[in-house]
């Protein structure tokens, strides 16, 4: 599960300086302490606000997020989520 913090400015990022592009944003994502994963939601610039789940919907709590977009380099974005992913499973393996 990315922080959640650092996720925020990544979704931000994505918002401002790709909205348009941006067809929409969807998934859940697991914050760290939570037992359930966040509803990430959006279209474009505009992001419904995040809805907390009691619990995950299956077995599988891993966080993941669809973006549908129309003539966007996902490249970028994919490696940022990656970092996020990465950055927090490197500090769990730390403590």
């Amino acid at each position: 599960a990315p922080d959640w913090p650092a996720f925020e400015a990544w979704l931000k990022s994505l918002r401002l300086t790709a909205g348009e592009k941006l067809l929409r944003v969807k998934g859940l994502v697991g914050v760290p302490g939570r037992d359930g994963p966040v509803v990430i939601q959006g279209v474009h610039h505009v992001l419904h606000p995040p809805v907390a789940l009691e619990r995950w919907p299956d077995a599988d709590t891993r966080s993941r997020l669809v973006l549908i977009t129309r003539g966007l380099d996902p490249a970028p974005w994919r490696a940022g989520w990656d970092a996020l992913t990465a950055e927090r499973e490197t500090a769990l393996a730390r403590h």
